[in-house]
């Protein structure tokens, strides 16, 4: 079988890494000190393509293969698939798996393998222990006790330990013997499972979530989990999982931007590596296998989904001398798209090399910004303050860049984008995608015209019947909250350091949330009830107003046929002029005006050439990417699933899009009219935000009219935006 390989050309010398943030991790003071090594990462792609997607991986190092499971989709069932190939990518072997549900490969010390495999009947599910050979041949089988086997039993992973098998059922673990026999059932409170891994010294660790992560150590003598110490105060992202252990190590952990060698019994970590620097795109990682030289990681290549694989090793080669990009943002911005362009970039460019720096707060990114140390590239998030950094000059205009470019034109993107993201004429932050933050109702209440004052809410309430929700789940703050991330510069104008809060516009809106719940009893609102009346609520117009993030051409085709049940109309929030929608912008870039800024435009602009835009998981910026992406919406998939995401509040739901077929042109126009109707940009400031809330109360009180709390909110942030900008 063929394959193709790609050698990293970017090695990690890590005593001069920066230091990374941990994805939404805070580190302990006691972390270890830096190991001083080199590694360098190779990565293999199957020339031969898996049916369906990936779902997991496991690997045999005495057979030196991957293992992954994939599903395929069909418009009237699911086809599932056994797959393997070796860690080099060559001898891809795949085939249909024909009972009901089968786990995926644990492989024990001795290089046995087993997995589990589920069959359904009336009488419930019938569970068979399936032991392999390292090349993941069938050996033998022996049915799992019954015992074992009750109403909360659904397999989502398994764990070979030495002496037991370990599955994890979401809140429970069940531990059976090699012959079959149940020998108990673990849980912890609120446990939700994520994965096992074990540990070098056999031990079997469970990582799951509840209200953050948490690692608990399996203690088969008391036969219990017991919570072990982390190398984080809290973790809530995903991008931060632990590793089975090898050697010194008991275990590893990763947090999507360095990898740890990790002891779980005091929570200390080592850092080994960064994921760019060492050559590996963490988005194409599905799993990581630590091995006598280094470590494997089985995957998916992006964009072609075909199966791939890397191995990460220790090395004497040095690092080829290049300039250094510093990429800088926080723990969204920096998002796995743009670090595997990172990777890419530093695979190809031989003059620089990007390096990672993530700041964990915005005050931290203020001080360097404000204090010269500017990073080369500047990834912007929704609570970045751009605009600051844009009045102090710090950034060039990349109008001269494009302008001068042999491959790119300011014709090549979406011309309203663009103009809303200028400043003076000049493009100092851009962005790679965008969603749509916009609010739809029926076009038979609503109309199909775009645009809604608080005026024809009000005369539309009036003529509802008692209790319909206008914003359901929305309270006076979050009317608020919507007013200022839809209404751009029209209620402050960072340009000009002015504000307009005592605008007949504002004092309405006042107004207009003071008609709503003070605040929401999460657990109260979103009862059985709830859920019970969810799917048509928007059918029966007990619920009138939808907003959503909308980020795919399907969006609002999926709307009206899942949730409103006839055409819908995206009338925007009430703004005192214009379409009351706005740019959602999760990844903008800047360019600091530094001597490095030809280095760092070579970057940026990978992210506007088609090769990168067609692939973005949200809208493109560019209008041929654009026309694809559409293009791609209506072409039937079957396997394609998209969700669509109703904002209630601070909850965020999602829409279903089971068997209503693909959207037609005329659904694509209606999504074209509304990205070229919007002017602004979201753009979030949480001091504006608290002013506003603060004052607003007051006015809720009755401590003070509509006027005198527009009053106060106007003096208050013109006196922020004085001393700010």
């Amino acid at each position: 079988m063929k394959k193709l390989t790609v050698k990293a050309v970017c090695l990690l010398a890590s005593a001069a890494m920066l230091t990374a943030c941990a994805q939404n991790s805070k580190t302990q003071p006691d972390t270890e000190a830096v190991k001083t090594l080199n590694y360098i990462s190779t990565q293999s792609i199957s020339d031969s393509k898996a049916m369906g997607e990936i779902q997991d991986f496991s690997y045999s190092p005495a057979s030196d293969r991957l293992f992954f499971r994939s599903y395929l989709m069909t418009d009237d069932s699911a086809e599932y698939y056994f797959n393997s190939m070796k860690s080099d990518g060559s001898d891809f072997r795949s085939r249909l798996i024909t009972d009901d549900r089968r786990s995926e490969i644990s492989f024990t010390a001795d290089g046995s393998g087993y997995y589990v495999s589920t069959v359904y009947n009336d009488d419930g599910q019938t569970c068979t222990l399936v032991k392999t050979d390292a090349e993941g041949n069938d050996v033998s089988s022996l049915p799992l006790s019954p015992e074992g086997i009750d109403n909360d039993f659904y397999i989502d992973g398994i764990c070979a330990a030495e002496d037991y098998l370990f599955v994890n059922c979401y809140n429970n673990i069940y531990v059976f013997g090699y012959d079959g026999s149940f020998i108990c059932k673990m849980s912890a409170e609120n446990m939700s499972a994520w994965n096992m891994v074990k540990g070098a010294s056999g031990t079997v660790y469970v990582w799951s979530y509840s209200n953050g992560f948490v690692l608990y150590k399996a203690d088969m003598t008391n036969k219990e989990l017991v919570k072990a110490a982390l190398p984080f105060d809290e973790v809530y992202s995903s991008d931060t999982y632990p590793v089975s252990g090898y050697g010194d190590s008991e275990l590893f952990i990763t947090d999507g931007t360095t990898f740890y060698s990790y002891d779980p019994e005091v929570g200390t970590k080592t850092e080994l590596f960064n994921w760019i620097d060492s050559g590996v795109s963490i988005m194409e990682v599905t799993k990581i296998f630590p091995t006598e030289d280094g470590f494997i990681c089985g995957g998916s290549a992006y964009p072609s989904g075909r199966p791939c694989a890397y191995k990460i090793s220790a090395t004497d080669e040095k690092p080829a001398q290049r300039k250094e990009l510093i990429l800088a943002g926080d723990e969204y911005s920096l998002d796995p798209y743009i670090k595997n362009q990172a990777v890419n970039f530093n695979r190809r460019d031989s003059e620089y090399r990007i390096t990672l720096k993530c700041y964990n707060d915005i005050q931290s990114l203020n001080m360097d910004m404000l204090s010269g140390k500017t990073p080369d590239i500047l990834m912007i998030g929704n609570e970045t303050p751009a605009d600051t950094y844009v009045t102090k000059g710090i950034f060039a205009d990349m109008y001269e860049f494009i302008d001068s470019d042999s491959e790119l034109s300011r014709e090549d993107f979406l011309p309203n984008l663009l103009k809303a993201s200028e400043t003076d004429s000049k493009l100092y932050t851009f962005s790679d995608r965008f969603k749509v933050f916009t609010v739809l109702g029926k076009t038979s209440i609503f109309g199909d015209k775009m645009g809604i004052t608080t005026e024809q809410l009000r005369n539309i309430a009036a003529q509802r019947p008692s209790g319909t929700e206008i914003f359901p789940g929305s309270c006076k703050n979050d009317i608020l909250d919507y007013a200022l991330y839809m209404s751009g510069s029209r209620l402050i104008d960072i340009k000009k350091g002015t504000c307009d809060f005592t605008s007949d516009y504002f004092i309405g809106l006042l107004e207009y949330a003071n008609e709503y719940m003070s605040s929401l009893d999460t657990d109260a609102y979103f009862d059985d009830s709830f859920w019970d009346r969810y799917a048509t609520m928007y059918a029966d117009e007990s619920s009138l107003l939808l907003i959503s993030h909308l980020n795919d051409y399907a969006d609002i085709y999926t709307f009206e046929h899942e949730n409103f049940g006839e055409p819908a109309t995206a009338v925007g929030f009430p703004v005192e002029s214009g379409i009351g929608s706005a740019f959602e912008i999760e990844t903008g870039f800047a360019i600091s005006s530094s001597v490095n800024k030809e280095g760092a435009w070579r970057f940026v602009r990978t992210l506007l050439l088609p090769d990168y835009q067609d692939y973005v998981d949200c809208f493109p910026v560019r209008n041929d990417s654009l026309q694809k992406k559409a293009e791609k919406a209506m072409t039937h998939d079957s396997s394609r699933v998209t969700n669509p995401i109703i904002i209630m509040g601070h909850m965020m739901l999602s829409s279903g899009t089971m068997g209503i077929g693909e959207p037609a042109q005329a659904d694509i126009d209606k999504v074209n009219a509304v990205i070229s109707s919007v002017q602004n940009i979201h753009k979030y400031n949480t001091t504006v935000s608290d002013i506003i809330s603060e004052e607003a109360s007051r006015y809720f009180n009755g401590n003070i009219s509509s006027k005198e709390a527009a009053e106060a909110i106007q003096n208050r942030v013109q006196l922020y935006l004085s001393e700010s900008y």
